[in-house]
């Protein structure tokens, strides 16, 4: 009976050692350093706006302009994102929220 204790107590001991070295050992693998590179590409657009149109911003209310951005040729392959900043202009034809 003693030998079987002593056997369950140095096998506990050991998977408790094992545990403990194989998390020291993950845990320094994976503290090494990484560097982000950050690089800027060749992207150009154009903004041309042109009284085109009539187009329908909300019930009732209309605007006749044609806002068009365009990648030029030869630049990066890019997303676009286009951002609507209210004035006092545009308050007055519509609500909106963003």
């Amino acid at each position: 009976m003693k030998k079987r204790t002593l056997f369950t107590v140095i096998l506990a001991a050991l998977l408790l050692a094992v545990g403990i070295a194989s998390t020291v050992a993950w845990l320094v693998a994976s503290s090494n350093t990484l560097e982000n590179t950050f690089t800027v590409g060749k992207v150009e657009i154009t903004l041309t706006e042109t009284t085109g149109g009539e187009y329908m911003l909300s019930p009732g209310v209309s605007l006749k302009k044609d806002p068009t951005v365009t990648v030029k040729a030869g630049s990066d392959a890019c997303w676009v994102f286009v951002k609507i900043v209210g004035t006092s202009d545009l308050s007055d034809l519509c609500s909106y929220e963003i």
